[in-house]
């Protein structure tokens, strides 16, 4: 597996970590049955994709002002705590379909109750904690007084 690097403000890696988070929602998604825990986790996944976003613009506005470094160095760790999180989910994922598929039962991904429910639960905690870091830093840059 590829280590993800993350370099200071860049909008690729930003981006992959939002897409890796629409991946796995729409892989929670195909399977008609959610457990309660996998539909919070979507809630979730669809939140830290916007926070990204913003993230993103964020690092662009103040790349070029004494406050970019700061915030490149702030949103580096988060993000790929984020990206390491969702990627080895959506392993564990893709290897349970997988198996199934070379099963004679491998139609039933669609109508199978995610079973690692708990671990759903688990990523939707360790992403709340690294969104809601996100997002007290983009209410901090909101509240700034322009000089």
């Amino acid at each position: 597996m590829p280590v993800f690097v993350f370099t200071a403000g860049s909008l690729g890696d930003i981006l992959a970590t939002a897409g890796l988070a629409a991946q796995v929602v729409k892989t929670l998604y195909d399977n008609q049955n959610l457990a309660k825990e996998c539909e919070i986790l979507a809630v979730e996944l669809r939140s830290l994709q916007s926070v990204l976003l913003m993230v993103e613009f964020a690092l662009q506005q103040y790349d070029s002002t004494p406050l970019g470094a700061p915030l490149a160095h702030f949103v580096r760790p988060e993000v790929a705590q984020c990206h390491l999180a969702l990627k080895a989910f959506s392993n564990k994922v893709f290897a349970c379909q997988k198996a199934l598929s070379l099963t004679t039962i491998g139609s039933l991904w669609q109508k199978v109750v995610w079973a690692a429910s708990d671990e759903a639960a688990s990523l939707s905690g360790k992403i709340s904690g690294h969104r809601l870091k996100l997002c007290t830093l983009l209410i901090t840059l909101n509240s700034r007084v322009p000089i």
